[in-house]
């Protein structure tokens, strides 16, 4: 049972499933590569949706998993430290998160020399510090990452190869596997080209529904 942020009113418990779990960690693992080399740095607390990237997917794989402590973040360079004491080489965080270690520019003091994978999501990730992550990790895969609590985590990603004017939104990327994002009207309908519309989900990753509040529950 994970609860949503309540962004559009009181949060809601969401009824996550066998199946929507596992088929989310076999989608991770395969479009970004998670395996038993993979040694995460986990930021999302283990009441959040975020932490089943970082967390069950070393169940799935085999990876290796530190849970770094959440006062690091107040001491950017105690937290790059860290990530290199563990030689961890993917962090799935926050964009505010990663921010800490660009604003206080980081990087020009200690580089986290481990990293392969980073990802993003659940927040807008500011192109200007994208540049910084960049300039200084540049054989670091990046990913943007997009999808609600209600589809267990996220449904669609995008590889980052090159980048971002200041001005520019980055792309919420392509659909991950056996998941279909469809742009409906009001009445339901597919909108013509250029004619706004709601983002629908739907596949094997979707929850069961909100718990008690099957009104709610499209």
């Amino acid at each position: 049972m994970v609860y949503t942020s309540g962004s559009t009113g009181i949060p809601k418990g969401v009824a996550a499933c066998h199946r929507s779990v596992i088929d989310y960690l076999d989608n991770l693992a395969e479009a970004i590569g998670f395996d038993s080399e993979t040694v995460f740095g986990n930021q999302a607390p283990l009441y959040l949706d975020g932490c089943l990237k970082d967390v069950f997917s070393v169940i799935k794989t085999g990876a290796t998993a530190y849970l770094i402590p959440k006062k690091l973040f107040m001491f950017p360079i105690k937290l790059a430290e860290y990530l290199n004491e563990n030689r961890i080489n993917t962090i799935c965080w926050v964009a505010s998160a990663l921010t800490v270690l660009s604003t206080f520019k980081v990087f020009e003091k200690v580089l986290p020399k481990y990293l392969k994978t980073i990802t993003f999501g659940g927040e807008f990730f500011p192109p200007k510090h994208l540049q910084i992550f960049r300039k200084y990790l540049p054989e670091v895969r990046y990913f943007n990452l997009y999808g609600p609590t209600e589809a267990t985590g996220f449904s669609c990603y995008y590889e980052i190869k090159r980048d971002f004017e200041h001005d520019e939104v980055i792309p919420v990327g392509i659909p991950f596997r056996n998941t279909e994002i469809i742009l409906l009207d009001e009445n339901k309908k597919v909108p013509e080209p250029g004619q706004l519309g709601e983002i629908c989900i739907r596949g094997t990753a979707l929850t069961l529904g909100y718990y008690g509040n099957f009104d709610k529950t499209g």
